[in-house]
């Protein structure tokens, strides 16, 4: 029995993640993917630090998977969640920690899906003169994956950076302003085609969690 054959399957989302997802979903579940309208996954938490993330990040996932229930009312949803961070076996070197929840509220059944992985650009520096920004912006492959730039002190983000005008006259002034400014790199899924990467490869395992 094909539990999902033609079903409808929210993808909580606000970052484009249903790009990669739903084509897998579609061809190896039958559903019919969509994503919810003015439905905000930055409560969860946000990357940039305005909204802390206090639980773990399976628990996050189901969160969102039972907030976009209630939002919607679909009855069978998926969402994700991502961390980056020191390596587990090689601390120097970062790495992306995804995963990936399915609900189905009308089966009462779970399936979910873990992958950690070292292919991420996830980094971050501080830098006090425009001379200083190239190095940076080539090795976090700039404008391809975007740039998130902040004050010192952290109250004054600016966000979707990814073009080269934009971000040499925005350093400049925030430099100008704040004597310096910290860059890291956007690790939201629509602004980082590696951890979009992830996030497709994440799902074909999911997929085959499920059929298992």
């Amino acid at each position: 029995m094909n539990w999902f054959k033609d079903r409808a399957l929210c993808i909580a989302t606000k970052h484009k993640k249903e790009s990669v997802i739903a084509p897998i979903l579609s061809e190896h579940l039958a559903v019919n993917c969509f994503t919810p309208k003015n439905f905000d996954t930055d409560v969860f938490g946000t990357f940039t630090g305005e909204i802390v993330r206090d639980l773990s990040p399976i628990e996050t996932a189901k969160k969102k998977c039972e907030a976009a229930h209630l939002h919607t009312g679909c009855d069978l949803i998926i969402a994700s969640e991502g961390s980056f961070m020191p390596h587990p076996s090689y601390y120097f070197m970062p790495c992306d920690h995804e995963v990936l929840v399915l609900m189905d509220f009308k089966f009462n059944f779970i399936c979910s899906a873990a992958k950690i992985s070292s292919q991420t650009n996830f980094s971050s520096t501080s830098i006090d003169h425009i001379g200083k920004l190239d190095d940076f912006l080539n090795n976090i492959q700039f404008p391809s994956h975007g740039v998130i730039i902040k004050s010192p002190n952290q109250t004054n983000i600016l966000k979707d950076i990814n073009q080269y005008n934009l971000i040499y006259d925005a350093v400049e002034n925030y430099i100008n302003l704040h004597g310096s400014c910290l860059l890291e790199t956007d690790m939201r899924a629509m602004n980082n085609p590696t951890r979009m990467n992830i996030i497709q490869s994440l799902t074909h395992d999911l997929v085959k969690n499920i059929q298992a």
